[in-house]
């Protein structure tokens, strides 16, 4: 599909994909554990709304505050509430939650949350 391949042209960052999943262990219990479900997948983020500020000031720590989105193959398997580590093109690395993937034929783009302090 020439307009995947175009877009993944501009994915400069790399993700590992995390999801929560319950299993059973050998004593019959249920339990939940974190599996990798993908890594090293191409993608690109980008900040979908932002104020003048990105973190708000409290008497305790700075929070994060912003709407970031993510921008990936078609084919990629996102589910709502994965974990999502990113790093970017500058080495940095993100965790993030997911929202709903909306898929496209050639891309998909999912909400982010990203919580924690500056």
């Amino acid at each position: 599909m020439i307009e995947k391949d175009i877009l993944e042209q501009t994915y400069f960052n790399r993700m590992k994909i995390i999801r929560i999943t319950e299993i059973i262990t050998e004593w019959d219990e249920t339990i939940s554990k974190e599996i990798t479900v993908a890594s090293n997948i191409k993608c690109a983020v980008s900040q979908t709304r932002r104020s003048s500020y990105n973190a708000a000031q409290t008497n305790v720590a700075n929070e994060i505050k912003y709407t970031p989105k993510l921008f990936c193959g078609p084919d990629v398997d996102i589910k709502v509430g994965d974990k999502l580590i990113i790093t970017l093109e500058n080495g940095m690395t993100r965790e993030y939650k997911t929202g709903e993937p909306y898929l496209y034929s050639s891309h998909q783009e999912i909400p982010l949350l990203r919580e924690g302090e500056a």
